[in-house]
């Protein structure tokens, strides 16, 4: 019989007026933690409890601080940020979850910074950086016309 251990734990947002930046606009962000990690997530005022699978949760708890951090800095979330999270932590890469976002590429037309959004992204750019010539290639709408400005 598989062992289905269920836990909770609660992540206290420090500043309640950043709730809706990690929550998401209708909490949209909370709906793609719940559907992609697989727990249930229910805010309530400053508090998030998060309930699930312990392995689950512990990833839930972990990208919810690194989403908390960011908007400490000053950064608009979006989905796409939050996939990036559930993906990097799905590889054990989310402790560089923060470093795509410590440098600002180019600024668009409206003034907000144009960033790398994934690993692959960051390598990307670097690469660009650091070569004379660059070739780029992968699937429609990952970058590759956007990011090298």
């Amino acid at each position: 019989m598989a062992d289905t251990t269920q836990t909770e734990k609660e992540f206290i947002l420090e500043n309640p007026e950043q709730e809706v930046q990690i929550l998401g606009a209708q909490d949209q962000f909370i709906a793609i933690l719940e559907e992609g990690l697989s727990v249930t997530i229910r805010p309530f005022g400053n508090s998030i409890k998060v309930a699930g699978e312990p392995f689950q949760v512990q990833k839930a708890m972990a990208i919810l601080k690194k989403m908390t951090q960011l908007v400490q800095q000053g950064i608009q979330l979006n989905s796409t940020d939050v996939v990036s999270a559930m993906k990097m932590a799905d590889r054990g890469t989310l402790d560089y979850f923060l470093d795509l976002y410590t440098e600002i590429l180019i600024k668009d037309a409206k003034g907000r910074a144009v960033r790398v959004k994934n690993y692959g992204q960051r390598q990307y750019v670097n690469a660009i950086k650091h070569n004379d010539v660059t070739f780029g290639v992968g699937p429609a709408g990952t970058g590759k016309t956007y990011l090298p400005w």
